[in-house]
C-alpha cells in the first residue's frame, strides 16, 4: 500500500516493512495532476524493480517537479531530468 501525503512525502508498506520519503521543497505553480504525476514515477520506478524506497523517491520527485508548470502533464520530467533532481536530494528513509 501506498500513502501519498502531499508535499510531505510518502509512504509504503510492504511484507510488513513500512518506508518513507520526504517531500521536494518546490515553489509550485499548479499542483494539478501532481497526484497522478507521483503514480507515473512510482510505477515507472517499481517496473523497472527498483526499491520501495527508491520508488517512492522517484514519485515525489516527479510529483514536486509537476507542480513547477501550469497544467496537469508539463513539468513531468523525462527520465534523465529526473535522474539529475534525484542526484540532489538525500535518499528516502524507513521508519518504524
Amino acid at each position: 500500500a501506498v500513502i501519498k501525503l502531499g508535499a510531505r512525502g510518502a509512504l509504503a508498506v510492504k511484507d510488513g516493512e513500512i518506508t518513507s520519503a520526504s517531500g521536494f521543497k518546490v515553489e509550485p505553480t499548479d499542483t494539478t495532476g501532481a497526484g497522478d504525476s507521483f503514480a507515473a514515477g512510482f510505477v515507472s520506478s517499481y517496473l523497472r524493480g527498483r526499491s520501495i524506497a527508491e520508488c517512492l523517491r522517484a514519485g515525489n520527485a516527479c510529483g514536486a517537479l509537476s507542480t513547477l508548470q501550469a497544467g496537469g502533464t508539463a513539468g513531468q520530467p523525462t527520465r534523465q531530468a529526473l535522474k539529475r533532481f534525484l542526484g540532489a536530494h538525500r535518499p528516502a528513509e524507513r521508519f518504524s
